[in-house]
């Protein structure tokens, strides 16, 4: 009898001590927008959720969402969790937090490549950019002559020299393939089965290069003191580097650029940030879209007020269209111009002019959408309802 109560009594005590065990963490996040959201960026910080376990998995309606956690300053205590989620028109949507044993392990769906050239190719991350125009003096230490970063989608590349020109890569399929790019063998000039380098930039802004305009003169960020690349998060849902240039200089005055780029899953797009210190007052930030390729500037404003600046046409490689285009908030905005052909520092681009006040971050997208990934986007309809409405139009 004895026996039995002991065993009643201990059973009893560990059903007391399963139900005391803590409830899951949960986060309700809400569409406040009355139309769907889709690849809607979601970004938590430790305020938020308090007591969240080492190792979890985050569910909607018992479905897991993937995540990434990003601990920015290295210091052993995380910074943000991000996360992507489709949203209805003002749908709410509880997230939980499940404690596991293992912390899961997700596809990754975006990245960056920086890259030597010579096998086996280490990354270089702590490279300082070159101090030359001259494309051999970069192609000879870096694969694809600087970072690259992509998506599943798109991807693109800084020409880590003087030109400081963005490129795009066209891809045709979702994996992630610019590691493989432009070595062993591979030429990303010509069309792979993942894809290619498609825009001819020579010596314009190319697809969302940034400069410093200072009365009636556009300067290339060409010759810093210094530059320098700088990790800060590498997917899998997101990839966040900097570009940071010290003491560009304009006359005698020197000024400290920090260029942010932001790669986001699912989404035909990076985004820039740039925070400029030492302004003297009147100093605007430029950037731009090549023309080389194409004689038409469209201007609309999006369904988040931001204004939209495009160009479709066949300005691909291979004779394929490619629609381009940068949206920037209206708070931002000075004025588009047209820069010349030839005869000055930067051509052939239509450029962006934005306000700049003192250590204060101004951000704009660079949309790519190529006809090889993309069947419709050769219908200017088609591609410019898009940029009416990207955060809710499937593509």
């Amino acid at each position: 009898m004895t026996k039995y109560l002991l065993f009643f009594l201990f059973a009893t005590s560990l059903l007391a001590c399963k139900t005391k065990e803590k409830e899951p963490i949960s986060l309700t996040i809400n569409n406040s927008k009355g139309v769907q959201v889709l690849n809607m960026p979601i970004v938590i910080k430790p305020e938020r959720v308090k007591g969240l376990p080492k190792n979890f998995t985050i569910t909607v309606d018992g479905k897991a969402l993937p995540y990434q956690v990003d601990d920015f300053d290295k210091d052993g205590n995380w910074d943000e969790i991000f996360l992507i989620a489709n949203f209805k028109a003002n749908e709410s949507k509880t997230l939980t937090f499940n404690k596991v044993e293992k912390k899961p392990i997700y596809p990754s769906k975006t990245a960056v490549t920086f890259a030597e050239i010579k096998p086996p190719h280490h990354s270089c991350y702590n490279a300082l950019r070159v101090k030359s125009t001259d494309s051999l003096k970069a192609s000879e230490l870096y694969q694809m002559e600087g970072p690259a970063w992509e998506n599943d989608v798109v991807g693109f590349r800084n020409y880590y020299d003087q030109r400081n020109a963005m490129d795009i890569y066209g891809k045709q399929v979702p994996d992630l393939s610019l590691a493989k790019a432009g070595i062993d063998g591979q030429n990303y000039h010509e069309l792979d089965k993942w894809g290619m380098d498609i825009l001819h930039v020579g010596t314009s802004l190319g697809a969302g290069a940034i400069a410093i305009k200072k009365g009636e003169k556009i300067y290339r960020i060409a010759e810093p003191e210094k530059s320098s690349f700088e990790l800060v998060a590498n997917g899998p849902l997101r990839t966040i580097f900097n570009l940071n240039h010290q003491n560009f200089k304009i006359g005698d005055h020197d000024y400290q650029i920090n260029h942010q780029i932001a790669i986001y899953a699912g989404v035909p797009f990076y985004e820039s940030t740039v925070t400029v210190k030492g302004l003297q007052g009147g100093e605007e930030l430029v950037t731009g879209i090549v023309n080389l390729h194409s004689d038409t500037l469209y201007t609309q404003t999006d369904d988040n007020q931001r204004l939209v600046f495009a160009t479709l046409d066949k300005q691909a490689e291979k004779d394929t269209y490619l629609g381009m285009a940068i949206a920037v908030d209206k708070k931002d905005f000075v004025q588009t111009i047209e820069l010349p052909d030839e005869g000055a520092d930067i051509t052939s681009s239509y450029a962006v002019i934005l306000k700049l006040e003192e250590n204060t971050p101004v951000s704009f997208r660079f949309y790519a959408l190529w006809e090889n990934r993309f069947k419709k986007v050769s219908n200017k309809k088609y591609f410019l309802e898009y940029l009416l409405h990207p955060d809710s139009f499937k593509l």
